[in-house]
């Protein structure tokens, strides 16, 4: 198991271990390619002239002067090699689908401050949810050199935290305020490629799909409001010119687990006339699910990691389904009448495993709204 220790600016330490334990889903995208894409342009169905090698024992300053072929080769390929699939499926679209030139010199773009100030308004409180969890996120990943972007679902960097006096530099390589990011614009990276597959990437170098980017490591999450849409993506790039990129799936972990922080404030801010039930499986270190609940006990609220590990969708939440349908429970807990969090343990209908529970009660101001 790896570990990572980053410095905040403060002198505080941050030790992450190995992001596969921390960021369930959030993982450094590796498997096997092989099936030939039928939508693939002509020109590159032909017997790979660059081997599909495994992407990330290349080294990205010698990749550069052949990585356009290396896309070509890996998106044509039709035996079972070792490389990242979930990278070439990415390559596939970019290609296929938005006919993005990996080969194209073209700087990225960055939107006016009036089309920002545009753009910052449908998400305003996603801003202020997130200012908090943005500034611990940078105060970790600075000393390594870190950009943090927080771009709205379209991939417009509309947040960002990152050294001043490198700004110049930052906007040469596009990972800076008012930067667009979305797959079909710039091809795979670590924003447009985690709005695409809405879950956790991260992309190093030459995994990039444009030869330009081949320079940029970036760990990009995607955040889900409390209404299980995709809203925003929070993002740590960094120019990184031929280092090692063990450090990054650790700064996965720490972008995944700020994610995680930020939709907790969001689902709380939403359901805050509600109890609120954080719950998490046993012998599990991820993140808890979330539940609202209101003084019925019936579900009104869950967030996207409830929705999937109870089974729930819209017309559950709309017709208000029973606590009792998922948990076995002391009933009297909703009976409280002071505004402590309660720490019980439950027990799944479905399993009968015991489950840690959380519970925020009614604040009585709330209660009566």
């Amino acid at each position: 198991m790896a570990c990572l220790s980053l410095h905040s600016s403060s002198g505080e330490r941050a030790t992450l271990i190995d992001y596969d334990d921390v960021a369930p889903g959030g993982r450094q995208i590796s498997g096997y390619i092989g099936e030939k894409n039928a939508g693939v342009p002509p020109a590159f169905h032909r017997k790979a002239s660059v081997p599909a090698a495994d992407l990330h024992s290349i080294d990205p300053l010698v990749a550069r002067s052949r990585h356009a072929d290396l896309v070509a080769s890996a998106v044509a390929a039709e035996s079972p090699v070792p490389a990242d699939r979930e990278i070439v499926l990415s390559w596939r679209r970019c290609l296929g689908d938005h006919h993005v030139d990996p080969g194209s010199s073209a700087t990225p773009h960055i939107i006016t401050q009036t089309e920002l100030t545009l753009f910052k308004e449908p998400v305003s409180d996603v801003l202020l949810h997130a200012r908090e969890e943005v500034d611990r996120l940078y105060a970790i990943v600075r000393q390594e050199d870190y950009v943090v972007l927080l771009c709205n679902r379209e991939g417009i960097a509309i947040q960002h935290r990152g050294d001043e006096t490198k700004a110049d530099e930052f906007k040469h390589w596009g990972i800076w305020l008012g930067g667009v990011w979305s797959e079909h614009v710039e091809g795979t990276n670590g924003i447009g490629t985690a709005i695409a597959e809405q879950r956790p990437v991260l992309v190093h170098c030459g995994q990039h799909f444009r030869t330009r980017h081949a320079n940029l490591s970036c760990a990009g999450a995607p955040i889900f409001d409390a209404d299980n849409k995709l809203i925003a993506v929070l993002d740590a790039s960094r120019i990184d010119l031929g280092r090692s990129d063990r450090t990054h799936g650790l700064v996965l972990a720490a972008v995944t687990a700020s994610v995680r922080a930020i939709e907790e404030r969001l689902f709380r801010h939403s359901f805050r006339r509600a109890w609120t039930i954080a719950a998490a499986a046993p012998q599990t270190s991820g993140a808890g699910l979330l539940l609202a609940v209101d003084n019925d006990q019936c579900v009104i609220g869950a967030d996207h990691l409830a929705r999937e590990a109870l089974s729930l969708d819209e017309r559950d939440l709309l017709s208000g389904k029973s606590l009792a349908a998922f948990f076995r429970y002391d009933c009297s807990l909703f009976r409280r009448s002071n505004e402590q969090d309660f720490p019980a343990q439950w027990i799944r209908v479905d399993s009968e495993s015991a489950w840690n529970i959380c519970g925020d009660p009614l604040s009585p101001s709330a209660e009566h709204a």
